[in-house]
């Protein structure tokens, strides 16, 4: 059944380093009831506080401070990213989408999108997280019964052998051989019976 968690208990990390828009995008999510551990300002403040804070979505700022922008600092996080910016340039937005973000926020926008994007984020994240489970459980049985299929050809193979063995041998025999089933039907004769 699937899970879905309500945003309650959702972590949000922000990487913004304009201070001002973080506080006040910090204020708007913790009245929209979600936990804001920290703000960060850069990629590598940014992949610290992932793991110091295991937050469950990341808000991306696209152009942030240092070398290593937003788009190439969500790529190195293994959780739902959504990304924010103030202008729309083609060739960045074409660079976020090839990051398959979770969302994209044009700045200003409003607490109702804000929300919904982060609740369609997670949701999705919950989604593919159960599909790549299963994904594993079905290969994982998938490879038990390749492994069995395999080791029943193994015993048909040295049946078969035992069998041939087993008939070379009564055939060759000097006494005479003769099997019955079990209401007295002759089901095997040797040469020599015969």
């Amino acid at each position: 059944s699937l899970q879905l968690g309500g945003h309650m208990q959702s972590r949000v990390l922000i990487v913004e380093d304009e201070c001002i828009v973080a506080l006040d995008l910090q204020r708007r999510l913790i009245r929209l009831g979600y936990e804001v551990p920290r703000v960060t300002a850069s990629h590598d403040q940014t992949l610290r506080a992932v793991v110091e804070t295991a937050p469950n979505i990341v808000l991306m700022d696209i152009n942030i401070s240092g070398d290593i922008d937003g788009i190439d600092t969500a790529k190195k996080i293994d959780l739902p990213v959504i990304f924010l910016t103030a202008y729309s340039e083609e060739k960045t937005l074409q660079r976020a989408k090839e990051s398959k973000p979770y969302g994209y926020l044009v700045k200003p926008f409003s607490e109702r999108e804000l929300h919904a994007t982060i609740q369609m984020a997670l949701e999705r994240h919950a989604v593919e997280t159960i599909l790549k489970e299963r994904e594993i459980t079905l290969a994982l049985t998938c490879e038990k019964l390749e492994q069995g299929k395999r080791e029943l050809e193994t015993k048909a193979i040295e049946l078969f052998a035992q069998k041939q063995r087993f008939e070379v041998t009564l055939n060759s025999i000097g006494d005479g051989v003769i099997t019955t089933d079990t209401v007295g039907n002759v089901t095997y004769l040797n040469p020599v019976a015969e």
